[in-house]
């Protein structure tokens, strides 16, 4: 239908503007599947569906059948979740809103595009104002990154400010979760203020003293991974500039980065080296000296395959 080309033109070309350093994709109301197809391929995004009455037949997409309401019950989070008109069949928006905090990704972004409430599908339903969908949002304290309106449809693009991070400390000091005795404490990014978790689902964020098997096993389930640097203060200073951070220069064609948005590597060595233009790297040392480096080395130097 040419209705729907228009909204799916706009989802596209959202969608354009913040796959380059995102590696998960979420789909609310899937239905056959098409529209998750594509963006799994144009993008080259893992795109996961929800949809308690999807009807794709397909084998690239896992699909879970779950109410949207429902959404806060995964475990795990995505860097891009989207809707493509299907919001004004959620029947609890507050529920779903709400939810959406225990599966956006730090830096994630939730795109939603939907019908105006002003436009005569055919089917009687009730439609959105955007007015009254930026205000649910902002209500919910989301960010909204931008919004507008089409001739058929309403498009909204937020993002989530996580106002604290977590830390694996053993002896008061950061250390790998892999390490016995080690536990994870939150703190509060502005007030600096510690206390204990009193809901792991809440964790988006987490600074460890390694990188080891625990913490890969998190950020496989989209909880961004950062290195500490041993100063808990130094470290949330830090993550309060990584946007103002510039990229390595080599990012673009970088193996590493190459290898991540194929999926053979987690998001943990993008994110503490090429996102932020982190010079320890040794691949940037030795790209820097001319000297021969394999495409299998981390940015640690490890050779991984």
């Amino acid at each position: 239908m040419d209705m729907d080309r228009e909204g799916d033109d706009i989802l596209f070309n959202l969608l354009s503007k913040y796959s380059d350093i995102r590696q998960t994709a979420f789909d609310i109301g899937c239905g056959n599947g098409i529209i998750a197809e594509k963006i799994r391929t144009r993008f080259e995004l893992k795109t996961e569906c929800l949809d308690p009455y999807a009807y794709y037949s397909g084998n690239k997409l896992h699909i879970i059948k779950t109410p949207a309401e429902e959404i806060s019950s995964l475990n795990r989070r995505y860097d891009i979740i989207y809707t493509i008109r299907a919001f004004h069949h959620i029947s609890s928006v507050e529920k779903f809103i709400n939810g959406l905090k225990y599966v956006i990704a730090y830096n994630g972004v939730f795109i939603l595009v939907d019908w105006k409430n002003s436009f005569d599908t055919g089917i009687p339903e009730s439609y959105y104002s955007l007015r009254e969908v930026k205000s649910m949002f902002e209500k919910a304290n989301f960010t909204i990154l931008e919004s507008g309106e089409g001739k058929s449809v309403f498009y909204i693009t937020i993002k989530y400010d996580f106002k604290n991070v977590h830390f694996s400390i053993k002896n008061g000091k950061p250390e790998s979760l892999s390490e016995s005795d080690t536990i994870i404490k939150s703190v509060d990014k502005d007030s600096f203020e510690i206390k204990d978790v009193e809901n792991a689902r809440e964790i988006a964020v987490l600074f460890s003293g390694k990188f080891g098997e625990r913490e890969q096993s998190l950020n496989e389930k989209g909880i961004k991974i950062f290195l500490s640097s041993g100063d808990m203060k130094k470290d949330i200073r830090f993550f309060k500039s990584i946007d103002k951070l510039k990229r390595c220069i080599w990012q673009p064609s970088c193996p590493v980065y190459l290898r991540f948005k194929r999926g053979e590597i987690p998001s943990y060595w993008v994110d503490n080296y090429c996102f932020i233009g982190n010079k320890d790297c040794i691949r940037y040392q030795m790209e820097e000296r001319g000297e021969y480096h394999s495409d299998y080395m981390l940015p640690n130097g490890e050779i991984v395959r």
